[in-house]
């Protein structure tokens, strides 16, 4: 896992800020802070949270466990789909 320096992070939160011309006489860069861009260029398959995706580059198996087997996308996505479904039936007003 790829290290930065103190400078390095503040180098890119300031370089991806949003140009303002509001801003022009009030700040050094005349940007306003974008962290998400400033994260996002520094991601390296790891989120805000800390944790780092496995298998970012082939994303075809989907675990928690590294041991286990694993989901395709096609198999969570229809859980996901037939989940809302029914849900939803369970909430729809019923009909007079």
């Amino acid at each position: 896992r790829e290290q930065y320096q103190a400078e390095d992070v503040k180098k890119y939160i300031l370089s991806t800020g949003d140009s303002k011309s509001s801003l022009l006489a009030k700040c050094r860069t005349s940007k306003q802070l974008n962290l998400y861009k400033a994260v996002t260029i520094l991601d390296s398959g790891v989120g805000l949270s800390g944790v780092i995706a496995a298998n970012g580059v082939n994303m075809r198996s989907f675990a928690s466990d590294p041991n286990a087997g694993g989901d395709s996308g096609q198999t969570i996505s229809r859980f996901g789909k037939a989940l809302i479904q029914n849900l939803e039936s369970r909430v729809s007003p019923k009909k007079n």
